[in-house]
């Protein structure tokens, strides 16, 4: 007697679940992307937002919001979300943050500067009410650029018979959405195709997400470089190439140099 009304009650409870599901409907998980909070030279937290529909009168409670993040390949974290609400005929967001320290993946700063992304592949299980709902995405996670540098104008502040004084204005632009602080610089110069100047600034400049000017003076001696040099300042513009190091501070707080090159046409004032 007892085994049929144990009987008679798990198919009472099965059937009320399978008329509960009749009467509610699949709540959807759609990826909304990504972003980044907090980024560095070093890392990044990425933050990974899903929008749960839930096309219900009622309110659901997720019972689990379980996922796995896997990055070049590799496994990287994984975890699950808890004490989540879905309201009732609206869309929930869901944020799934991770911090990532890039030199687990790259060797050095260098390495990181080389390459244009991280790859990622996130997926899991949102379970809410009595469904459990699968969601899976992929992309990539920007990586810090190097900062990039012109020659912007050549200001000749004096001319002499054997030599002038000479400003060169370089344009330092930072490509990232963080502050970035170079430790100093070095460079040689060639214009119209003599080598006008070889120099360094030991200057830290602080790089916000905009254009920075950089004044150098130097003198020029027309002794060493010959007429050419005089020559070539009394034009009004000419091509330039440039190359030399940015230095920036690793994370271990090393100091190390990053290589940088640039050619084009600049401006010369007097």
């Amino acid at each position: 007697m007892r085994r049929i009304k144990w009987a008679v009650f798990l198919f009472a409870l099965v059937l009320q679940c399978a008329v509960f599901q009749e009467l509610i409907q699949k709540p959807v998980v759609t990826y909304d992307g990504l972003s980044l909070k907090d980024p560095s030279l070093s890392q990044a937290t990425l933050v990974f937002r899903l929008n749960v529909e839930n096309p219900n009168p009622v309110g659901l409670p997720v019972r689990e919001a379980t996922y796995r993040i896997r990055l070049q390949e590799k496994e990287f974290l994984s975890g699950a979300l808890e004490n989540i609400q879905l309201s009732p005929q609206a869309v929930s967001r869901v944020a799934i943050p991770c911090t990532v320290q890039y030199l687990e993946f790259y060797q050095s700063l260098i390495d990181i500067f080389r390459e244009d992304s991280l790859s990622y592949h996130l997926s899991g299980t949102m379970k809410a009410g009595p469904f459990s709902i699968l969601y899976q995405a992929g992309g990539k996670v920007p990586l810090p650029k190097p900062p990039s540098i012109a020659l912007a104008g050549i200001h000749v502040n004096r001319i002499q018979n054997t030599g002038a004084r000479v400003t060169f204005s370089f344009h330092l632009q930072n490509r990232n959405d963080f502050r970035f602080e170079i430790q100093g610089l070095d460079f040689d110069l060639t214009v119209g195709e003599i080598s006008l100047a070889s120099g360094e600034s030991k200057k830290t400049t602080s790089l916000e997400n905009e254009m920075t000017t950089l004044d150098l003076p130097m003198d020029i001696s027309f002794i060493n470089l010959g007429l050419s040099a005089f020559q070539l300042l009394s034009k009004s513009s000419a091509d330039y190439r440039l190359q030399g190091h940015f230095y920036i501070l690793s994370p271990g707080g090393k100091t190390i140099p990053l290589s940088f090159q640039n050619s084009g046409p600049v401006q010369i004032r007097r």
